[in-house]
């Protein structure tokens, strides 16, 4: 199944517009996918199809998360990210590490609902 209009992707080297914009939209919780993994980004766009409650986005840096961003999300230990949930304020809710493989609807799902408290 191809990504919905629900996921932005934002490729190195390209300028992050479509991210500032997806960001600034405080009606929804957003997962911020940071690996180059086609099915972790679909995973998080499939969850974000009908959600419960609040919009669901997904921003997917293939190429991994910009220094702009690393600085605005302050994440502990970067290098072990693979996606995060920004709250509508977009503060960081939950962080999904590689150590959470696989990384499974339940794992995703749970991180979205964080952004949702």
């Amino acid at each position: 199944m191809p990504l919905s209009a629900k996921t932005t992707i934002v490729h190195a080297g390209d300028p992050t517009t479509a991210a500032d914009a997806v960001l600034s939209n405080h009606n929804a919780i957003k997962m911020i996918v940071i690996i180059n993994d086609a099915s972790l980004a679909q995973t998080a766009d499939d969850l974000a199809q009908n959600p419960p409650v609040a919009e669901r986005l997904v921003i997917w840096f293939p190429g991994g998360l910009p220094a702009t961003y690393q600085a605005l999300f302050s994440i502990e230990s970067p290098e072990t990210a693979i996606a995060f949930s920004l709250k509508l304020d977009s503060t960081v809710a939950d962080i999904i590490r590689t150590a959470d493989q696989p990384v499974d609807y339940v794992r995703m799902d749970q991180s979205y609902f964080k952004a949702g408290l």
